[in-house]
């Protein structure tokens, strides 16, 4: 089992080192982005680094509660990769070792993104 762990390991690396000018260009998201760490007060970055507890108490890992004020939704996080210990509806990805194995760098892409585009 840790053999195939490692092969799988493997290929996300060579997916990583293949594509090295991909991985070099930085990711804009646009102006709105880019501002808003200037536009975050001292209290809301700390939030966002520190986490909350949950007012709905789904039973999550853990909790970021967002800035409302500057939409930025709350995001609730599962206790790992491959499955998902929540009490309500989540978004479950597969394991990375699943991708790995389909070598297929435009899927990493989009796994990497995790929005579904």
């Amino acid at each position: 089992m840790l053999k195939g762990f490692g092969s799988a390991a493997a290929a996300v690396a060579s997916l990583a080192l293949s594509d090295r000018a991909a991985a070099a260009r930085p990711v804009d998201g646009g102006p709105r982005v880019r501002d808003l760490p200037a536009r975050l007060t001292l209290d809301e970055k700390i939030s966002l680094l520190r986490g909350a507890t949950d007012p709905e108490r789904l039973g999550q890992a853990g909790y970021l509660p967002g800035v409302p004020r500057l939409r930025i939704p709350p995001l609730r996080m599962s206790d790992g990769p491959a499955g998902i210990n929540v009490a309500a509806s989540a978004t479950g990805l597969p394991p990375v070792s699943t991708l790995a194995a389909s070598y297929n760098k435009d899927l990493a892409r989009e796994y990497g993104r995790g929005d579904g585009t």
